[in-house]
This record gives structure tokens, sequence and C-alpha cells, in this order.
């Protein structure tokens, strides 16, 4: 298994080395993650290059490299879905035929969140472990109903996206589990879906996101900066389910909530805004004119076309 030279890192205002591991396969992994217990996962290294070098930080004696492993850097696809690897960068994903054919949603999404640079190194997995509640990736994930899979010493799981994001192992991820790939499953031909966010121009980040993805009246609806992890509005997903109309189902997205408070929106405005969105949203996917300030990170494809 390839090795590089030491890291020298920050922590307690003391230097110490870090050993580094690049395995080739997934066994290699299991096997690098059996060797210490203050490991770190690396993938893109957007954001965790900068917290190993920060002053305070958890000492970590052995860093592992995702980036030489096939399915951690490849897009396969099946019958029923894609495996995109975790870390491939954003923008290879936006770029992939592959993905912007079977799951158009998440490409544009890819494609266009932060900026350029960020999207050159930063990854699906990193943004799966990292579950920033402001994360536009994770919202239109779980709306697509995406698993995670990974790999920890005693082995390879695949797990819901949601139980990942708020249970335990969302803690564990990339410190004693390291995601290899996110599974998205196929759309039914009939499936709508719509993606509306509001972004201060300042920000990397969207003040508020509304991924929604139905099938008849059935549907998923995740949003971002309304919990303390990007999850399901389930009132909302409940009231569309009983055939409500889209200002009750809109409203309900409210019900539960508790949003961010930081210089891009206050928790009220924060909340106003998913309402707003999830109506934009549903209208747009129902093909009826979508009124609002134009986002570029919003994409729509309506419930009646065929794929």
């Amino acid at each position: 298994m390839p090795r590089a030279p030491r890291l020298r890192t920050r922590s307690a205002d003391r230097m110490h080395s870090v050993s580094y591991r690049s395995p080739e396969s997934v066994r290699d992994l299991r096997e690098a993650l059996s060797l210490s217990a203050k490991r770190a996962i690396i993938g893109g290294g957007q954001i965790l290059i900068p917290q190993l070098l920060s002053r305070g930080a958890t000492p970590v004696e052995l860093l592992v490299d995702l980036r030489r492993i096939p399915e951690a850097t490849a897009v396969s696809q099946a019958l029923s879905g894609l495996l995109i690897g975790a870390a491939l960068p954003l923008a290879d994903v936006a770029a992939s035929p592959v993905v912007r054919r079977e799951a158009r949603l998440l490409a544009h999404v890819a494609g266009h969140v932060a900026d350029q640079q960020t999207r050159a190194t930063a990854t699906l997995g990193g943004a799966v472990g990292c579950a920033d509640p402001a994360s536009d990736l994770c919202a239109v994930l779980l709306a697509l109903g995406a698993s995670a899979r990974f790999c920890t010493p005693e082995g390879i799981r695949t797990v819901a996206l949601e139980s990942v994001l708020g249970g335990q192992l969302g803690a564990a991820i990339g410190r004693d589990a390291a995601v290899t790939g996110v599974w998205v499953p196929r759309l039914p031909a009939t499936a709508g879906w719509a993606y509306r966010a509001l972004r201060a121009r300042r920000s990397a980040r969207s003040t508020v996101g509304v991924a929604v993805v139905q099938t008849g009246i059935r549907g998923s609806i995740a949003v971002s900066s309304l919990y303390p992890r990007p999850g399901y509005a389930r009132d909302a997903e409940r009231a569309m389910a009983a055939g409500e109309s889209r200002e009750d189902v809109s409203a309900k997205v409210k019900v539960r909530a508790s949003p961010l408070a930081d210089p891009d929106g206050d928790p009220e405005y924060r909340l106003a805004m998913a309402e707003r969105l999830l109506f934009r949203a549903l209208a747009a996917i129902a093909g009826h004119d979508d009124q609002g300030i134009p986002d570029h990170l919003s994409s729509t494809h309506p419930v009646s076309a065929k794929a």
C-alpha cells in the first residue's frame, strides 16, 4: 500500500507527525482503518486538511486517502440506479454523462454549489460526512432517496442517508467509517422534481433550500437550514400524500423546524422563505408558472413529463 511523507500538524501548540496510507482497494481500506484508532479519512480534503492544521485540532495519527480506490472515484450504473464514488470531485459528478442522464437534479446542483475552485476538490462523501445543516447536496440526496455505502474495519454496509445524517454513524464518518460511495436510485419515468434555493450573494451556502421529488401525489420533501441536520419535512410530505392544496402543504414545512440563525438570515426569515420556495417547487413540478426571484441552483422536471 503506497506511503507518502509524514504530515506535520499542530495540536495543543505541539507538533506531531501523521502517517499516510493510500489504499488501492476496499480490502486495503479495511486493513488501513484497523491500523490506528486516531485516524481521519480524506476524499477531496476541502474541509479535513484545514481542520488538521488548525490549533486545538483532535490529534490524528493516521490519514487514509480514498483517491486510489476505483469504487471511490467512479460512477457505476445499474438498472436500479447509480453508485457514485464518494471521493469523486463535484465538478466530475456534474460533468458525468451518466449522472446528467440518470440523476439530472444531482448533476445540476453539484455543478452549481459553492464556487468552481471548491467544486474541483469537494466531494459527495465530504458533504455526507459533514452533514452541514445548510447543505444543498444533502437535501437533494435525501429527496432522491440516496443511501451511503461505507467501510469500517469490520466490513462494508449500505445505509439510508437519513440514518447516516441523523444517527450515531454520522459522527463516526471520517473517523471510524469511510464513505466509499453514494447510491442514488433511478426515479420512475413519471417522477417530477424541483430544487429551489435562496442564497445571499456573499455566501457559498444557501440561506434555505427545498428539494422535492414527486410521483403522483406522493413524494419526498427535503430541506436545508431548517433542522440541526439536513432532513425531511415529514408533515409536508404527509399533507402532500393526503392531497392537500399546495398552500397547505407548503405551510407545513415549518412544523417542527428549528432554523439556523446566522448573518444570511434569521429563523423567521428562513421559515417564511422555506414556505415560499416549497410552494414554487410544487407549482413548477405541476407545470404551472414558477414566479419569484430566480436562483442559479433552481432546477425543475415536471411530473407529467416522460423520461
